[in-house]
Formats: C-alpha cells, sequence, structure tokens
C-alpha cells in the first residue's frame, strides 16, 4: 500500500514549483502568475532553493525577463557550494573506500548524482553517508 503526502504549499510556492518542473506553456503560464506575486527579495520557505531548478527550466523554454540575471545567479551560487562540498564528499568516501569500510551515499548528494546527474538543480545542505554500525569505531 502507498501513502500519499499532500503538500500544503502557499499559491506562490504552487506556482514556482509548476514553472520549475511543467513543460511548455504550463511552465510559462505558472512563471509569468509566479512573477507577479513573489517578492525576489523575500522568498519564502524552500522557494529560494528551487530557483536552480527553475533557470534550467527558463532556459529550456528560451524566456527572458528581467530577473533571470539574479535567478541564474542562484544556480551558479549552487553549482559552485555544491562543487566544494561534492569534493568533500568524494575524498571522505574515498578514505573510507581505501580503509575498506563499505559506504553508501545517501540524502541530497546521492539524489544529485543518481537522478539528476545535475549538481546545482538543489542545494546540498550537508553531507550524508551511511555506514553499517560494525564499522563506526573504524570510521
Amino acid at each position: 500500500m502507498h501513502s500519499v503526502t499532500r503538500l500544503n504549499l502557499s499559491p506562490t510556492q504552487r506556482y514556482l514549483l509548476q514553472a520549475a518542473l511543467l513543460p511548455g506553456d504550463d511552465a510559462l503560464v505558472a512563471f509569468d502568475i509566479w512573477q507577479k506575486m513573489a517578492d525576489l527579495d523575500n522568498l519564502g520557505p524552500g522557494e529560494y532553493d528551487l530557483l536552480p531548478l527553475l533557470s534550467l527550466n527558463l532556459a529550456r523554454l528560451d524566456v527572458v525577463h528581467p530577473w533571470l540575471g539574479r535567478i541564474d545567479g542562484v544556480y551558479r551560487r549552487t553549482w559552485y557550494a555544491n562543487q566544494l562540498l561534492m569534493a568533500v564528499l568524494v575524498e571522505t568516501w574515498s578514505a573510507f573506500r581505501a580503509a575498506r569500510l563499505s559506504v553508501l551515499w545517501a540524502g541530497s548528494a546521492a539524489v544529485a548524482q543518481v537522478v539528476t546527474r545535475k549538481t546545482a538543480v538543489s542545494p546540498l545542505h550537508t553531507i550524508e553517508l551511511i555506514i553499517p554500525d560494525q564499522a563506526v569505531p573504524r570510521a
């Protein structure tokens, strides 16, 4: 049996999510509505983290808008910050592997590498690795 979680999104959050994820005209309509409702200097919870994804979708749709420089800047900043975190993650993972410890990537870093293959789509706020309980003392 599957469970479904219904998100309680504000209209602003809903239109931003649609603009970031939907294809074609649906995304364009959502972006048009969102940018009229939103204050780019005071985004709500979770909205800032969606801007890199929005940047990619708007680029695919060849959108021209005065906010694009700032939205694309968030994409670039996210890419840079994520590169720094991924370097630490790879170094840590490599050290664990060299010590013959089983390690599994988890969380947003795993999603970025496995699902999207783009490390700028979503900010990586933490590094998460899973190791077996018995390996904790050696880790």
